[in-house]
């Protein structure tokens, strides 16, 4: 696993400071506050996983769920990327009355003897 490598990070989202690579659980945390000030409400299920449990655009959603879930994975893959944050994506799992998307780790054997330690 990375190493945290910081030296200022606002979980609000607001600042960004000399940011390296963040490690899964790490740059989870922070996306749980950067997704909170966008409307997601977030639940963390592992070290490694990250729910959303609603989607902020419900009303597009469902007049075009393909283009909306799409651009959500698009907006979460990308936050993931703008914060280097190892070993996690944005993958596409629509249920219903939840935002189509979770952040997964990459490695899924991993992450579930991750949640076995804890």
């Amino acid at each position: 696993m990375a190493s945290d490598q910081t030296a200022s990070v606002d979980v609000a989202g607001s600042a960004f400071d000399s940011v390296s690579v963040l490690s899964e659980d790490c740059g989870l945390t922070v996306c749980e506050g950067l997704l909170a000030g966008h409307g997601y409400e977030t639940v963390r299920e592992a070290p490694t996983r990250l729910r959303l449990r609603n989607c902020p655009f419900q009303p597009l959603a469902a007049k075009a769920p393909d283009l909306v879930c799409g651009m959500n994975q698009a907006f979460l893959s990308g936050y993931l990327t703008g914060l280097e944050v190892n070993g996690v994506k944005a993958v596409l799992t629509p249920e219903p009355g939840e935002c189509c998307v979770r952040l997964c780790p990459n490695d899924t054997d991993r992450d579930e003897q991750m949640s076995q330690d804890h």
